[in-house]
C-alpha cells in the first residue's frame, strides 16, 4: 500500500471520529436544552450511541494500524500532517445546529422531534460516507467507509423502529 492509500485510510477514520464527536456534542447540548423528559432521555441516548460509534471507529483504527504494521505515532502524524489539505466536515448535523440555536422552539421538542432529528442525521451520514466512498481510491479507506455506512444504516433501522413505537403510542 502506498503512502496516499494509507493517508486516505487514516483520513477516513479521522473524519468519522470528528463526525461522531460532533454528534456527541450536539446531542449532549440538546439534552440540556429541552424541557420534555422523554426528549432529554432520547438525546442522552443518542449521545451514548455516538460514544459507541466512536468505540467502533477505534476498533477499525486498531485493525488498520495492525494490518499496516504502523505505529500509533505514525498514525497520529498522518492524521495531523500539515502538508495535506483538510477535508471538510459535512453538514450531517447542520439541521440540528440550526434547530438548537433557536432556543425558544427547541425547548419544546418532544421525543418524536429528537428521533426525527436523529433520523435526518443518519440519512445525512449515510450520504456523506457514500460520497467519500466514491471519491477515494484506497481499498482500505473504501472498506472503512463501507463499514461506517453499514453502522449508520443499522442505527437508522433502530431509530426507525423506536419512531414507530412512539407514533403507535400516540395512536393508542
Amino acid at each position: 500500500m502506498d503512502e496516499e492509500e494509507k493517508l486516505q485510510a487514516f483520513k477516513a477514520i479521522g473524519l468519522a471520529a470528528d463526525l461522531e464527536n460532533q454528534g456527541y456534542e450536539l446531542y449532549t447540548t440538546a439534552a440540556k436544552l429541552v424541557s420534555d423528559p422523554l426528549a432529554r432521555q432520547m438525546f442522552e441516548k443518542l449521545a451514548e450511541d455516538e460514544l459507541q460509534h466512536l468505540a467502533a471507529i477505534k476498533e477499525i483504527q486498531d485493525e488498520l494500524v495492525e494490518s499496516l504494521d504502523i505505529s500509533r505515532y505514525d498514525l497520529a502524524e498522518a492524521l495531523g500532517a500539515g502538508d495535506f489539505p483538510e477535508l471538510p466536515l459535512s453538514g450531517v448535523f447542520e439541521h440540528l445546529k440550526k434547530w438548537t440555536s433557536s432556543i425558544g422552539d427547541f425547548r419544546m421538542a418532544s421525543e418524536l422531534d429528537a428521533l426525527g432529528a436523529a433520523l435526518v442525521a443518519e440519512i445525512n451520514a449515510i450520504r456523506h460516507y457514500s460520497d467519500l466512498l466514491l471519491a477515494c481510491t484506497s481499498e482500505v479507506a473504501q472498506k472503512t467507509y463501507r463499514r461506517l455506512i453499514a453502522e449508520e444504516k443499522k442505527h437508522f433501522e433502530i431509530l426507525t423502529r423506536r419512531t414507530e413505537q412512539v407514533v403507535n403510542g400516540y395512536l393508542t
